[in-house]
């Protein structure tokens, strides 16, 4: 699979992560996966965004591991969400294809926050490559995000905008020194 540095994953050029770890941990001791599906992509960076996804799911994997139960969460926030700024369907399958097949039962849960109408055709085309135990992981919140997470995900893991107490701005320069020193922390112990 792919192998990244922190500095070649967190490249700073003009453009917007969609994957992103939380060092917050789920309420079952999970580390969330937090993805804004309405951040816009460049045409060029869907290879790059894959290798992002993978990189950003190993630092998971490895805090999911020292927690001991090897399972992560993940939070899509989805307001603002569009046809305009979603990623080709082929991506989209690769993105799947990389989780089931790469990170099989990895996921402990799945929260789809605030989906717009639209989200039901690209959901309607994605779910034949779910497999069944993937899709009963998967809950959709509509709103009251917060009320409807309890016992899921820790308010300090929900971004303001959606009621929570997590600032929803992305500081990739802090992300980057965050994700450096995660990964030399587990190389140490390692």
């Amino acid at each position: 699979m792919y192998r990244l540095l922190p500095l070649e994953a967190c490249r700073t050029q003009d453009w917007c992560v969609r994957p992103a770890l939380l060092i917050c941990l789920a309420c079952h001791c999970r580390p969330v996966v937090l993805m804004r599906l309405r951040n816009e992509m460049a045409p060029s960076d869907h290879e790059h965004q894959l290798k992002f996804l993978v990189y950003t799911l190993e630092r998971a994997c490895e805090l999911a591991d020292d927690a001991g139960h090897g399972k992560m969460s993940w939070l899509l926030e989805m307001e603002g969400y569009s046809p305009k700024n979603s990623p080709p369907f082929a991506v989209t399958k690769q993105s799947i294809s990389v989780l089931q097949n790469h990170y099989p039962e990895r996921l402990g849960h799945a929260v789809v926050a605030k989906p717009p109408r639209i989200f039901k055709v690209a959901w309607n085309a994605l779910y034949p490559f779910l497999d069944t135990e993937t899709r009963e992981k998967i809950t959709f919140v509509k709103c009251d995000v917060v009320n409807s997470l309890k016992g899921v995900l820790g308010v300090d893991c929900i971004d303001i905008s959606m009621g929570g107490s997590r600032p929803g701005d992305f500081d990739l320069e802090r992300y980057q020194e965050r994700m450096i020193k995660l990964q030399s922390m587990h190389m140490q112990a390692s």
